[in-house]
């Protein structure tokens, strides 16, 4: 009996141990019916940060009345740039401070504050103070009173209710830098369809009337399944979708951005102004989705994560069943295509460090080059053949939760461990990233049975007496059986 004792008494000074450094820090958030102003008040169990920051540089513009109250009496604190300084003080204190919303939302920026119709958007770079770092047993629980008329949409993981019966989150402790989205008001709520993953989307109202949720999910759930098919699961068990509709825009999904903080959410700008056709089988909503498979990386190295998406876009719409594989390989040349005369001046790295100033469709879709040049030398292999599927699944596997961005040489290196065999992936940035032309791909399609960049017309045709006709058939083709099949890590 005393034996069998043993271990647990040795478990009970971890258990004990972890429980003295939890520390919770709840903030308590009220927004008024307007927009005008949010208030919060932060508080800290035991000791208090001396410091609190801000993720972007416009959260001290916006910032309002930050004080501490001790003994009664309200003490300013002092604001420089994205730092608050806390003077010591005893433990156990609340923080509080306003944040002007409605000179926010004149930003008109969905990055960091939008009004569409009855709803505000909002990154929380701007309104939310927080200590440098967070963990998993130091962590910021976020509760929000609210009109009662008002809905709330958040990535965050949801834990239950406080005292008084509001939504209790937890910020789940991503890195300062990191970014997310919320909205808040009156807005449109549905849920996508599938077995292995929860996608919340929330409908605002934008300068135009907004299309009904039918629609809108017809839009968005063709990208959700073809980004199901690549691994046959996703590593998250939950993403946010916040869809604001605009009136102007060249093509349906007008912006996209993908945020991590707190868990995965998709920030889509709708375009109201296209013929219906243009929202049938959406490939840029499918690329969205696709950003759900693989772990976060730096953005200067968006040639790696856009690729993958790129490159996936339209092979997971017919793995879905949503598109032929002619169709799909016609559709993804066209891009490419496309993607190829948007260069610009410098190396695919230089390009994409300065992607903001243009040439996003070059960064892309050259991408997407050595994602199917990778794909279809893995499947080639006389020995240790595989797919570039099954590599990304233990990327993901890996490395999806961590909470750091990747730098894209190092993980073609890492890569390349998970592939075995003589590398392919790490001999690709020297040849293609750092080179001045897009990847030449034209011996590779002639191989695969495709026509050439630029011949994707009417008359396009697979050549089916191609020798790699049988790789070619087999990327369009789903997974038998799920390639993520173990626990994953939340």
């Amino acid at each position: 009996m005393r034996l069998g004792l043993l271990p647990l008494l040795c478990l009970l000074p971890l258990a004990l141990s972890a429980s003295v450094l939890e520390q919770r820090h709840p903030y308590q958030i009220h927004v008024d019916k307007h927009f005008n102003q949010m208030t919060v008040a932060a508080c800290f169990e035991r000791r208090v940060p001396e410091t609190l920051l801000a993720a972007s540089n416009d959260a001290s513009r916006l910032l309002r009345d930050p004080h501490i109250i001790v003994d009664g009496d309200k003490r300013p604190l002092r604001v420089m740039r994205n730092r608050m300084t806390i003077p010591s003080q005893p433990d156990d204190l609340c923080v509080h401070y306003a944040v002007d919303l409605g000179l926010a939302a004149r930003s008109r920026s969905l990055g960091i504050a939008a009004r569409t119709g009855d709803a505000l958007v909002l990154s929380p770079r701007i309104w939310l103070w927080r200590p440098r770092r967070l963990t998993r047993y130091a962590d910021i629980e976020l509760s929000f009173d609210l009109p009662p008329e008002f809905s709330l949409s958040t990535p965050w993981p949801r834990i239950g209710e406080d005292s008084e019966g509001r939504p209790r989150f937890r910020l789940d402790h991503p890195p300062l830098g990191w970014d997310s989205s919320i909205a808040i008001g009156r807005f449109e709520t549905f849920t996508l369809h599938n077995d292995d993953i929860q996608v919340d989307v929330a409908l605002a109202n934008g300068p135009s009337d907004p299309p009904p949720p039918s629609s809108v999910e017809a839009w968005l759930q063709p990208g959700l399944d073809a980004a199901a098919t690549i691994f046959g699961g996703f590593p998250g068990h939950r993403a946010q979708v916040i869809v604001v509709p605009l009136d102007s825009g060249d093509r349906p999904l007008a912006q996209g951005r993908v945020s991590r903080a707190g868990g995965m959410g998709l920030l889509l700008g709708m375009s109201t102004s296209r013929p219906e056709s243009d929202y049938h089988l959406d490939g840029l909503v499918a690329h969205e989705f696709m950003h759900l498979l693989h772990p976060p990386v730096i953005p200067h190295h968006r040639w790696l994560s856009e690729g993958i998406a790129s490159y996936y876009q339209y092979i997971g719409l017919a793995r879905a069943g949503h598109l032929s594989e002619a169709e799909a390989w016609q559709r993804l040349l066209a891009d490419m295509y496309d993607g190829y005369w948007d260069r610009r001046q410098g190396t695919l790295r230089d390009i994409t460090m300065r992607m903001s100033g243009g040439g996003a469709d070059y960064v892309y879709w050259a991408g997407a080059a050595l994602m199917l040049m990778s794909d279809v030398a893995l499947r080639s292999r006389e020995e240790d053949a595989t797919t570039l599927d099954h590599v990304l699944a233990e990327w993901a596997r890996c490395c999806f939760h961590e909470r750091r961005a990747h730098d894209g040489r190092d993980s073609l290196r890492r890569l390349d461990k998970f592939a075995g065999g003589e590398p392919v992936f790490a001999p690709l940035y020297d040849e293609h990233v750092l080179s001045t032309r897009f990847p030449d791909i034209s011996a590779l399609l002639q191989a695969l049975g495709l026509p050439e960049l630029g011949e994707h017309g009417e008359d396009f045709q697979l050549d089916d007496d191609a020798p790699l006709v049988s790789i070619r058939r087999a990327i369009m083709r789903a997974h038998d059986r799920p390639l993520l099949d173990t626990p994953r890590e939340e």
